[in-house]
Parts: C-alpha cells; sequence; structure tokens
C-alpha cells in the first residue's frame, strides 16, 4: 500500500470516528431518546459544521489537487518525510471536528429537549382548558340561555330582566407565564395557533369577568343577550383554536395529531361540539 493510499484510509477512518465519537460523546448518558429523532438531529448539526468549514476545506482541497497529487504522481505514490506530517494533520483536523460536532451536537439536544419540554407543558395546559370547553353543546346551550334571556327565566314568568345566567370563570393560564422565556425556541407554524388560542382565551375570561359587573344587571334583555352572544363567540373560537394547537404540538413532538386530543361525547356517541374545528396550518 502506498503512502498516497493510507492517507486516503486515514480519512475514511477519521470520518468514522467523527460519526461514533460524537454520537458517544453526545448520547452517552440520555439513551432513552428517540433514536430517529437524535440521528435527524446529528445530521442536522453535522451539515451545519460542515457549510461553516466549507472555505476550510475548499482551500485543502486546491492544496491537495494543486500541489499533493502531483507530487504524488512524480514520485510514484512516495511522500517521503511529507507522508508523517500529512497523516498527523488529518487526524488534528478530524478529532478538531468530530469535538466540534459532539460539542455542538449537546447543544442543540439540550435545545430540543427544552424545546419539547416547553410543547408538552403546554400540551399539558391547552388540553385542560379545551376538556372544559368541549363539556357542553356550546351553540345549543347558548340559544337556549339567550332565550330564556329575552322571556325573563325559564318558564317566561320571571318577566323582563329577571333572569341572570351566571358563566363560570375558566382557569388563569399558568404554564404559558412558565415556559414563555422558551417560546422563541419554537418554530412559526407551531407557535401561531398556540399563541391564537391564548389570546381568545384571554378575552373569554375578561368578557366573562365583566358579567360579574352590577352595571350588567341594568342592561336590557337585548343588550345581555348580545354579551353573552360575545361570551359564545369566543367560547367556540376558544374551542377551535385551542383544538388547533394541540394538533399543532402533536405534529411538532412528531406524534398523531389527535393524540391526547379527548372529544366530549354526547349519550348517542356523536361530538358535542362537532362543527367546532379550525384549520392551524392557516393561522
Amino acid at each position: 500500500m502506498t503512502q498516497a493510499e493510507v492517507i486516503f484510509l486515514w480519512g475514511v477512518v477519521g470520518v468514522a470516528v467523527l460519526a461514533a465519537i460524537s454520537l458517544l460523546l453526545a448520547s452517552k448518558d440520555d439513551w432513552a431518546v428517540d433514536t430517529r429523532r437524535r440521528l435527524l438531529l446529528f445530521a442536522r448539526v453535522l451539515l451545519r459544521v460542515s457549510l461553516a468549514l466549507a472555505p476550510f476545506v475548499a482551500v485543502a482541497a486546491a492544496v491537495i489537487v494543486g500541489v499533493i497529487l502531483p507530487l504524488v504522481s512524480e514520485q510514484d505514490g512516495d511522500l517521503g518525510d511529507s507522508a508523517g506530517a500529512l497523516i498527523t494533520g488529518t487526524v488534528v483536523a478530524v478529532g478538531w471536528l468530530a469535538g466540534a460536532t459532539a460539542s455542538e451536537y449537546r447543544q442543540e439536544l439540550v435545545r430540543d429537549q427544552t424545546r419539547r419540554d416547553t410543547l408538552i407543558a403546554l400540551r399539558s395546559e391547552i388540553f385542560t382548558f379545551v376538556e372544559s370547553l368541549d363539556t357542553e353543546a356550546i351553540r345549543q346551550k347558548a340559544d337556549e340561555v339567550q332565550s330564556m334571556i329575552r322571556r325573563g327565566g325559564p318558564t317566561g314568568k320571571g318577566g323582563p330582566g329577571e333572569y341572570y345566567p351566571f358563566s363560570i370563570q375558566e382557569s388563569a393560564p399558568v404554564a404559558l407565564e412558565a415556559v414563555s422565556a422558551d417560546i422563541p425556541a419554537l418554530d412559526d407554524e407551531t407557535v401561531a395557533p398556540i399563541v391564537r388560542f391564548y389570546a381568545v382565551y384571554t378575552d373569554l375570561r375578561s368578557i366573562i369577568e365583566l358579567t360579574r359587573l352590577k352595571d350588567v344587571e341594568a342592561l336590557s334583555n337585548e343588550r345581555r343577550v348580545a354579551l353573552h352572544e360575545a361570551i359564545t363567540t369566543r367560547r367556540i373560537n376558544a374551542l377551535a383554536w385551542g383544538l388547533g394547537a394541540l394538533e399543532a404540538i402533536n405534529t411538532a413532538l412528531g406524534v398523531d395529531p389527535n393524540e391526547k386530543i379527548a372529544r366530549k361525547l354526547k349519550a348517542n356517541g356523536s361530538l358535542m361540539n362537532p362543527d367546532i374545528s379550525v384549520d392551524w396550518r392557516r393561522a
């Protein structure tokens, strides 16, 4: 085997060592992470490091083509004393590249785990809110309540202005505030429906709070119907965007979009709110 072939072999071995060391160093304490996701992360990091080193690789390639290969050709594959230096340089370069890749890969794993933890926390909270919003047929219930407001009560004998429905206040968001600093780590397609949900949900809570004011009792029946309709609209939108946010989060996590989305059913087995949905990709 000529020394030129030895150099080439060292290069191949170096690339193999790079891949092996990077994977081992970055994953030695975390074998439970999904293998496919880990390999995709490694490929992304390796590509990023390779692109960063592209100018240096181009210079090295020019030196090999313009200097080393002609020299090998002139000396029948024998580089003499230069062979040791070239082999040493190759090993050092590959070792440095392996270290840089492993370090970047570990950081990428931390960022990815933070992103997943953020998504899981938001999914748990949004699931709770969606479960609460989906407990009754929103539109049907609203029509019944608004009809009673107009009649003055369930029997219609109470007279105008004597029926005041009570809306239960929805729970305040907690997880969103806790993970708000990590939201920028999420991609735009995932963040959009999540933000839309929390915006509508917060608006819903604000309007429900307004119904607690004494001034509401002085409103005419029709104005109280309009206020209740505003609550109903936001409740429907909150449920729709909550479902969309859950699908977006599941998609970002790489699981079934419908995982952990348990819709409430009526006694006959049909959905409680079958017409409420949203295309979260167009958020």
